[in-house]
């Protein structure tokens, strides 16, 4: 499958050293793991992400609906064309359950060629706290000593 909104060819990373390894950690993870083999139109694509994302992305937080100060929505951050693609490209190349233990989770991984990771960090780094995130770390890190003493 291709994806011109993440950057080119999709495919299927294997789950083990041998093709139909059953016993490897992405199988045992049992997540649908991807990565784009990036196209030559990259660059392309990466500016149309920053010059929609940059310009019409706004911030609605989800601080108190989830206890997190660091949460947030992104809103606009993509555009209508390149979210539904991505959807798409998704639900073609299998987006899926998995179980992770209590839950079955809806999930897939989908590694991404640096260019429109770079694109989407232009994005969505403006909005992203980084002494919230890292007061919160600090915090987590705490708890997890005191719960070891």
């Amino acid at each position: 499958a291709t994806s011109p909104a993440l950057g080119g060819d999709i495919i299927r990373i294997n789950s083990g050293p041998d093709e139909d390894d059953s016993s490897g950690f992405l199988t045992a993870l049992g997540v649908p793991t991807f990565a784009v083999r990036p196209a030559t139109a990259t660059d392309a694509n990466a500016d149309a992400i920053k010059l929609h994302g940059t310009t019409l992305s706004r911030r609605l937080g989800l601080e108190g609906v989830l206890g997190n100060s660091n949460a947030f929505l992104l809103e606009n951050a993509l555009s209508a064309t390149v979210c539904e693609s991505i959807l798409n490209i998704c639900e073609e190349i299998g987006f899926g359950e998995y179980n992770a233990g209590k839950n079955n989770h809806g999930a897939m991984q989908i590694v991404i060629a640096k260019q429109i990771a770079d694109a989407l960090l232009s994005v969505i780094g403006p909005h992203v706290d980084l002494k919230g995130v890292i007061e919160s770390n600090r915090e987590l890190q705490d708890k997890d000593g005191d719960k070891e003493t």
